[in-house]
């Protein structure tokens, strides 16, 4: 049974891991995600990819941008909450680098 660590835990959602199995899981909006960690990579860079190159002032608030999580599943965003979203993963990201560390000093 899984037993959860939580990454980011926000008014947008949240990013939780599995201590035991290691799958993560993104709540975000009305998506909810369970993924590996090289998926979970996969979409954070994805997602910087995005935030990083997409102009900001036009029209934040519309959806138009789109980034896969999968071969079945998309996330259809406004910039602003791109903006939100990679802020998460960069916070879940911080942690689990950190979470990392630690457990290979526990070994």
């Amino acid at each position: 049974m899984c037993e959860f660590q939580s990454l980011v835990h926000n008014s947008s959602g949240y990013i939780i891991r599995c201590h035991e199995c290691k799958n993560i899981q993104l709540a975000f909006g009305t998506t909810l995600v369970t993924m590996n960690m090289e998926r979970f990579q996969w979409i954070a860079q994805n997602i910087s990819m995005e935030y990083q190159y997409r102009n900001p002032s036009a029209d934040p608030e519309i959806k138009k941008i789109i980034v896969s999580v999968d071969k079945q599943t998309m996330l259809c965003l406004s910039f602003n909450e791109l903006e939100k979203l990679h802020h998460m993963f960069l916070q879940a990201g911080a942690l689990l680098e950190v979470y990392g560390l630690l457990e290979t000093e526990e070994i």
